[in-house]
């Protein structure tokens, strides 16, 4: 399951929760949690490409961040993330931005 965060793309995964009359589709986010994006943009995102199978997600840079590394046709730094139904990948593209990764995971594994 995955929902745009503040400054990247969120997942987490599904589970199946079965009683004798009922059957539902949940998550929790404390089990296989991750957040994949980018430090230095803007929080909130736009949709920059969609159809019926897929959606592109697009943060935009930070005034503050680089922009050797911008985009064609002038396009300033920014963190993308193309989204298709039923892929098993979570994917950042990033331009002239700083990876950002956090995992609630790994976190519980430090301590």
């Amino acid at each position: 399951m995955l929902w745009p965060a503040k400054r990247g793309i969120s997942a987490g995964l599904p589970f199946v929760l079965a009683q004798a009359n009922q059957i539902e589709n949940g998550f929790d986010s404390t089990i296989s949690f991750v957040t994949l994006g980018a430090s230095d943009v803007r929080t909130g995102h736009r949709v920059a490409r969609s159809d019926a199978l897929s959606v592109s997600l697009e943060w935009e840079g930070t005034a503050a961040a680089p922009t050797a590394h911008a985009g064609a046709g002038g396009a300033g730094p920014h963190a993308h993330a193309p989204i298709v139904r039923g892929s098993p990948y979570l994917t950042m593209e990033y331009r002239g931005t700083c990876l950002l990764y956090t995992s609630d995971a790994a976190d519980e594994e430090d301590s």
